[in-house]
């Protein structure tokens, strides 16, 4: 290849495109790979990814990504350094703008597995520098709309009619989570947040927000804006067994999965293997999904946050939105976590117990659970498993609840909390696929 391929600019012939934006970006970061904190990933992979953006070959560049990803793998991803997840991100971008000049050359090009790429982008390295999470989600939706058959477009009814609530009944023994009568002022919700205070709920809160992309399976599918796009699910009853794991899926997949609408079992159904539970949770769903974000709207509480101090230190990011989608029994077991959470219930029942942070509960063995030093913040007790499952002590001092559509709960950090997805028994010709949405603050 000529030495004049290495000084690309946009093409004569026509305007510039967010290819070429994407290639401007990577040049920037290789030319100073101090200021781009790309230096520390050493000059071995600096020179592959130099290499490659100068003679624009994609030669070197799987091998590159995999070395990225590779060294990603051994860090929780608060802790992975932003140096590798930098040239994780440019060196999708780089391949990305090479695949659309592949593709004006008239060579094919896997477009689904460039949206995969992509995302991955998003999900696995976090797409950190200036402009680069705005650069892959416009090289997805512009993949999207000029190389990818459109969705279905949703059908324009009217969301079905808000299920009755049912009568509440413990199924841990313990009370039922306090009521709010009316939603409080700011003020006044405020002076609620406390981490010995008890958690409270809201009922139908949530109801007065857009809700209208979780209507239904249609609406769910259309967030991803088209085909391609991958999410990260935990496949398994609860992360503590051993047989769970979680793998990328294709979005399409997974909602079809979830949706999938199932008869009652009956006895000459009871040899059949039971599917997968799948579980999107924990899932900054919203900022990877640019329609959803449209459709998300944090309730003014989550604004009035304590200071920081000596006790409390809200998330570094600010406000931190994650979406729970799943299917019926998926859920979380009994953890804590570091921050006061507005918890929001959109689609479907939701179970929760709760315990205040004084509780003393039982951690996780190495004998039931292959990784439970890693999660030394949850419990191997299970409330919804009957009464006798808790202490007398735990039962009578934590509380439980019935999350019906737009109700929320809210808690301060370090209580212990578990979920579950629910559908009655008459309701079992429904799909029974529900979602929720949390607000750490």
């Amino acid at each position: 290849m000529s030495s004049a391929s290495s000084s690309r600019g946009p093409s004569p012939a026509r305007a510039p495109s967010i290819d070429d934006v994407a290639l401007a970006l990577v040049r920037e970061a290789i030319e100073d790979p101090v200021a781009s904190d790309l230096s520390p990933v050493g000059p071995a992979a600096l020179y592959l990814l130099r290499s490659s953006l100068s003679y624009l070959t994609p030669t070197h560049i799987p091998a590159l990504l995999a070395l990225a990803h590779s060294r990603l793998q051994t860090y929780p991803f608060h802790a992975a350094p932003v140096a590798w997840r930098r040239l994780y991100t440019d060196t999708v971008l780089l391949w990305t703008a090479l695949e659309f000049d592949a593709q004006r050359q008239g060579r094919e090009v896997d477009w689904m597995e460039a949206v995969a790429r992509l995302d991955k982008a998003l999900v696995i390295a976090g797409a950190p520098g200036e402009d680069r999470r705005e650069v892959v989600q416009a090289l997805v939706a512009d993949i999207q709309r000029v190389y990818l058959p459109p969705f279905p477009a949703p059908p324009t009814s009217e969301p079905p009619p808000t299920r009755s609530r049912r009568p509440f009944r413990s199924l841990s023994g313990s009370p039922a989570v306090p009521v709010l009568p009316a939603p409080p002022s700011i003020s006044a919700f405020r002076a609620l947040l406390s981490t010995s205070s008890p958690p409270f709920i809201l009922r139908s809160y949530f109801a007065v927000h857009p809700t209208s992309t979780w209507r239904s399976p249609a609406t769910l599918l259309s967030l991803a804006g088209g085909p391609g796009r991958i999410v990260p699910v935990e496949v398994g009853s609860s992360y503590t067994d051993d047989g769970w794991a979680q793998r990328m899926m294709l979005w399409e997949d997974f909602v079809e999965q979830i949706t999938r609408r199932r008869a009652p079992k009956d006895e000459e159904d009871e040899g059949e293997a039971e599917e997968d539970v799948l579980y999107l949770a924990q899932h900054d769903l919203p900022s990877q999904f640019e329609k959803m974000a449209a459709d998300v709207v944090p309730p003014d509480y989550v604004y009035c946050a304590p200071e920081e101090n000596e006790a409390y230190r809200p998330p570094e990011a600010g406000l931190v939105i994650n979406a729970w989608i799943g299917g019926k029994g998926a859920g979380s077991p009994a953890h804590t976590d570091p921050y006061y959470n507005f918890y929001a219930q959109i689609k479907s029942r939701k179970r929760i117990w709760l315990g205040p942070p004084s509780l003393s509960l039982p951690a996780l063995s190495s004998s039931t659970t292959s990784h439970a030093e890693l999660m030394s913040n949850t419990t191997s007790l299970s409330p919804f498993d009957g009464p006798e499952a808790l202490p007398d002590d735990v039962r009578a001092h934590g509380f439980e609840a019935v999350l019906e559509e737009g109700d929320c709960v809210v808690f301060a950090p370090g209580w212990w909390h578990a979920l579950r997805f629910e559908q009655d028994e008459d309701e079992c010709d429904e799909a029974g696929w529900g979602a929720s949405l949390s607000f750490w603050f």
